[in-house]
């Protein structure tokens, strides 16, 4: 369904750099790929040696958008999880991709929108103080400091692990890390903050001041935290930083300054998602209340790595909740397809068939069936629906029901194609269409009436003679619009001819390591392998085939579905060019 345009098939998407070298953004129309490498004939190139010349790929369909690591050398990092090499991986706006020394962050849709783990609108914000008055010093803490732990700060760290550990979600982890962290160093306000890119406002997780409980931040309530733009920049290299009042000075009216507050200590830890910051731990004091203690200090800092780590958990349980929701939406609509599908091979009404289909990495539909209507007469369709999972499943079973019903009722593919197309259009959703190829088989006519409804995958083999692509003719996908009006056509077809129509997954298949748009397997590849064949059987194991080894493996782009068909004679052998006409 490469043809079809942005608003039917979902959303676009924008790769670009946020860290590493310079490189440009990139952006990809809905349905296609990226290719992500250090060969030159990737879609973004990457080139630094710890990156594969073929490293990973983002592929979309249907508005869905998943990453799959293409077997690199040094792996591929999603939210600061290592994703599992060849299995895909859904992606959502938000979301940053980690190869090599380059951190890539994902927008999909109009405007870039940022899901879950993105900055939210309605998300309280701190402030950066950008002044920093004198008398103010901001120091690096040593490692000393941090690894002297009195006793009952270790047996508060340890009770306070399993809380944070248990944490459901990541507001939840804010509470549990925050009101850890004022309970065990004696500040007497503290939040955890997402690192901010910008450098002027950061996303509150989680704050809370000490006797006052401890609140998620997230439910748009305004709650401000103003914070030294030198202690935050220290803790932005990765270090963390106190920051103490040693003296006089005056601080320029910068609205609700330090000094407007009267904070007289602070610290900032940064916790870690793999190597890069990804929050914040902020904490001070104010007022009469008391300063840094050293081994407060380490205490903090140790739960800003138990913070990170609990972080990391929860976005790996993000992502198998993701893969699990995919898998379990591809699982309802391969076991529609399988329920529904002829056999592999066979004979109806003495015509011959052999049937192959291979799910791709999203299941788009593919539906087929082949129908007796008997005195010598068979129907064969085949379609393909967008969109994946049950959705996709529910419009390929009733598509397929109404046209085998109809074919049966009528024997005739214009009347039965027009009758679905009107059904369907009148009860689907509008991102829903099905291309569609309906043929009706007349033996002692000699003849094959077939309706194409925007599909045109097919290629009929004259007895005796080269494989010739057929005229596409029909018009556009079924259920698209209820009065278009199908017009059927007819051609000979006669003993030892084979015809073989085959899903869009066969030619839009892309080669190892390319993206979706390059490196086509293409109509001529199917004619190439479909001249050294000879019957049904030998047409859909040769393309297949020749397609999985131009893929590189058995993860194909898409649904991939091929049947050939030919008249046998009435012994259920298939006839051969030099054999008599059947009578």
């Amino acid at each position: 369904m490469g043809t079809q345009s942005t608003s039917i098939l979902g959303e676009g998407l924008r790769v670009e750099p946020i860290s590493g070298p310079h490189v440009e953004p990139i952006e990809a129309e809905a349905g296609s790929s990226v290719s992500i490498g250090r060969s030159m004939k990737n879609d973004l190139v990457l080139l630094d040696g710890s990156v594969s010349r073929e490293h990973a790929m983002l592929q979309g369909k249907s508005g869905h958008w998943v990453l799959v690591d293409l077997g690199s050398r040094h792996g591929t990092m999603l939210n600061g999880v290592e994703i599992e090499p060849g299995e895909p991986a859904p992606v959502e706006s938000g979301d940053q991709i980690r190869i090599g020394p380059w951190t890539l962050s994902v927008s999909i849709g109009a405007g870039g929108f940022r899901g879950e783990r993105g900055r939210t609108g309605t998300a309280s914000q701190a402030a950066v103080v950008k002044e920093r008055r004198r008398g103010e010093v901001v120091q690096e803490v040593d490692a000393e400091s941090m690894g002297r732990l009195a006793q009952h700060r270790l047996d508060l760290l340890f009770e306070y692990a399993s809380t944070i550990n248990a944490a459901a979600d990541e507001a939840g982890l804010g509470a549990a890390v925050v009101e850890s962290a004022l309970s065990g160093s004696g500040f007497g306000r503290g939040a955890l903050l997402r690192a901010c890119e910008d450098g002027s406002e950061c996303e509150i997780i989680a704050s809370a001041v000490r006797g006052g409980g401890v609140r998620d931040d997230r439910d748009g309530s305004p709650t401000r935290f103003d914070i030294s733009a030198t202690l935050l920049s220290k803790a932005a290299e990765g270090k963390p930083a106190i920051l103490e009042s040693i003296g006089g000075g005056s601080t320029p009216d910068y609205g609700q300054s330090v000094m407007d507050l009267r904070i007289h200590s602070a610290l900032c830890v940064p916790v870690f998602l793999g190597d890069r910051v990804e929050a914040y731990l902020y904490l001070d004091a104010r007022g009469r209340e008391s300063g840094v203690q050293p081994d407060a200090t380490g205490f903090c800092v140790a739960l800003a790595r138990l913070c990170g780590l609990a972080m990391s958990n929860l976005v790996r349980r993000e992502l198998e909740k993701r893969q699990a929701e995919m898998e379990v939406q591809l699982g309802a609509a391969r076991e529609a397809q399988q329920m529904i599908l002829p056999s592999l091979s066979g004979d109806v009404g003495g015509l011959r068939y052999a049937l192959r289909m291979h799910p791709g990495l999203f299941v788009a539909g593919d539906l087929f069936d082949i129908v007796a209507l008997g005195e010598g007469r068979v129907a064969v369709f085949l379609g393909d629906v967008t969109g994946e999972g049950i959705g996709a499943g529910i419009l390929m079973a009733s598509g397929q029901a109404h046209l085998h019903a109809l074919l049966l009722q009528h024997g005739d593919p214009e009347s039965a194609v027009n009758e679905v197309n009107r059904y369907l259009a009148e009860h689907s959703p509008p991102d829903r269409f099905i291309s569609l190829w309906v043929g009706l088989f007349d033996r002692a006519a000699g003849t094959l009436t077939y309706v194409d409804a925007g599909h045109g995958h097919w290629v009929v083999i004259p007895s005796g003679g080269a494989p010739r692509k057929a005229d596409r003719g029909g018009g556009i996908p079924a259920a698209i619009d209820p009065g278009m009006t199908y017009t059927a056509r007819e051609m000979p077809f006669g003993e030892g001819d084979r015809l073989v129509v085959f899903s869009d997954g066969v030619v839009e298949q892309s080669g190892a390591g390319s993206s979706r748009s390059q490196d086509q397997f293409g109509i001529d590849s199917v004619l190439r392998v479909l001249a050294g064949s000879d019957t049904p059987e030998g047409d859909v194991e040769g393309v297949m085939r020749a397609v999985v080894s131009h893929a590189g493996g058995e993860n194909l782009d898409d649904d991939t579905t091929i049947a050939s068909v030919q008249w046998g004679d009435p012994g259920g052998r298939l006839v051969s060019p030099d054999s008599p006409t059947p009578r």
